[in-house]
């Protein structure tokens, strides 16, 4: 019986919705959780997009996309202090992070609280709720 119950709780905490995201991020058994914009935007596609700004990289080829984007958080999260970029203007932004909003304020504040680290001068965090 306490197989399956993991089975369960693997499968809960890996499903690929909102749900799914707020129970990785808030999983207490969970230590070192993966926040990376790249591996959240794969992992949980339904409700998590990575964007890139084409007038600030114009024509850059999808392979230095990846390079581009862990040169930029390597730089900016070690040299520059924590901001919250999410209400900065995100025209100037490089990337941008989509994650849709739960309409659950608990869930929603927690997966803010999750991710906001995130946020840097060449990454925004957009929240939308989609009812």
């Amino acid at each position: 019986m306490s197989s399956h119950s993991c089975l369960r709780t693997s499968i809960e905490l890996s499903s690929n919705n909102l749900d799914g995201l707020f129970n990785y991020l808030t999983a207490p058994n969970i230590r070192h959780k993966v926040k990376h914009p790249l591996f959240l935007a794969l992992k949980f596609s339904h409700c998590v997009k990575l964007y890139y700004n084409t007038s600030i990289l114009p024509g850059v080829k999808s392979e230095q996309l990846l390079e581009s984007l862990q040169k930029k958080l390597t730089k900016e999260h070690c040299t520059v202090k924590p901001m919250n970029a999410m209400g900065n203007n995100l025209d100037d932004k490089f990337f941008i992070l989509f994650v849709e909003e739960s309409p659950d304020n608990f869930k929603h504040k927690k997966i803010n609280e999750a991710i906001e680290s995130l946020a840097c001068p060449s990454l925004g965090i957009i929240f939308n709720l989609n009812r």
